[in-house]
C-alpha cells in the first residue's frame, strides 16, 4: 500500500537566525526516514515563513513522500493525503461559550483570522483511495477562504465535527460543508462517545443531527464503502 502525502513539511522547528536555507539534497535526506521509498519536492523555492503555531520563522517546502504502510488487507491499494492549512472554529455556535474562556487565557478579545490567537492554526485533510475521496474537516472553521474550497473540491464522503451542543459547529454549519464540498455521504465527529471520551467535554451525542437527514446507525465500528455505495444518493 503507498500511501502518498502532500502534507506541507515543516522541516526546520529552530530559530531561524542560526540556520541557513537548507538545500534540496538536505531536506530529501532528512524526509528519508525508515519505509519511506521515494521523496520527490514540489519546485522551489524554500521559503522562510513565519508560523504562529511555533511564533518563530520556519523553512517551508512543499514535500511528497512515498511509504509502504505494510496494510496486509489492501496491499496493492494506493492512498494519497493532501494536508490542507486553514483556521480552528474561533466563534463558539453552540450551547457552552468555549470561545470565550480561550479569550480570557490569551487576554486578548480578538481571537478570529487574521489575529487569531497561535493555537488556532489547524489543518484539514483530503484523502484519496480506492477511487473515492473523503474530507477530514477536523475542528475547522465553517467559512474558510476560497483558496481552501478550491483546494478541497468535489469529495464522495465528508466527516464533519458536529455533535448535539453545537460545540464545533452547529447543524446548519455541518449541512452547509456537506453541501458545498458535494459529499454524497456524511459521517459525524467529534460527538460524545462515553466510553471514550470525558461528559466535562460538554460533547453531546450526534444522534439529533444525524436523524434531521436520513441516515444508517452503525452497530460495528467498521463500514465498507465503494463508488457504488453512492449511486442515487
Amino acid at each position: 500500500m503507498n500511501v502518498r502525502s502532500l502534507l506541507p513539511t515543516l522541516l526546520l522547528t529552530l530559530p531561524l537566525v542560526a540556520l541557513a536555507q537548507p538545500s534540496d539534497q538536505q531536506i530529501i535526506k532528512d524526509l528519508t526516514k525508515p519505509g519511506v521509498t521515494k521523496v520527490e519536492l514540489s519546485p522551489g523555492p524554500t521559503k522562510k515563513e513565519w508560523h504562529s503555531a511555533h511564533a518563530q520563522y520556519m523553512w517551508d517546502r512543499v514535500a511528497y513522500v512515498w511509504r509502504n504502510a505494510g496494510v496486509a488487507e489492501y496491499p496493492n491499494a494506493t492512498v494519497k493525503i493532501t494536508g490542507i492549512a486553514d483556521k480552528h472554529q474561533c466563534v463558539a455556535p453552540g450551547v457552552v461559550a468555549w470561545t470565550e474562556a480561550v479569550k480570557q487565557f490569551e487576554g486578548r478579545e480578538k481571537i478570529c483570522a487574521p489575529t487569531n490567537a497561535r493555537h488556532f492554526d489547524n489543518t484539514m485533510f483530503v484523502i484519496e483511495t480506492g477511487g473515492m475521496k473523503f474530507l477530514m474537516w477536523g475542528d475547522n472553521r465553517p467559512n474558510p477562504p476560497q483558496e481552501v474550497w478550491d483546494k478541497i473540491g468535489q469529495v464522495d464522503v465528508a466527516f464533519v465535527p458536529v455533535d448535539g451542543s453545537r460545540h464545533i459547529l452547529d447543524y446548519q454549519q455541518a449541512d452547509s460543508v456537506v453541501a458545498r464540498t458535494g459529499a454524497k455521504i456524511a459521517i459525524p465527529h467529534h460527538y460524545l462517545v462515553p466510553e471514550t471520551t470525558f461528559y466535562t467535554s460538554t460533547l453531546q451525542p450526534a444522534v439529533e443531527w444525524t436523524e434531521t437527514h436520513a441516515n444508517t446507525k452503525l452497530s460495528a465500528p467498521k463500514v465498507m464503502l465503494s463508488k457504488d455505495d453512492l449511486t442515487g444518493k
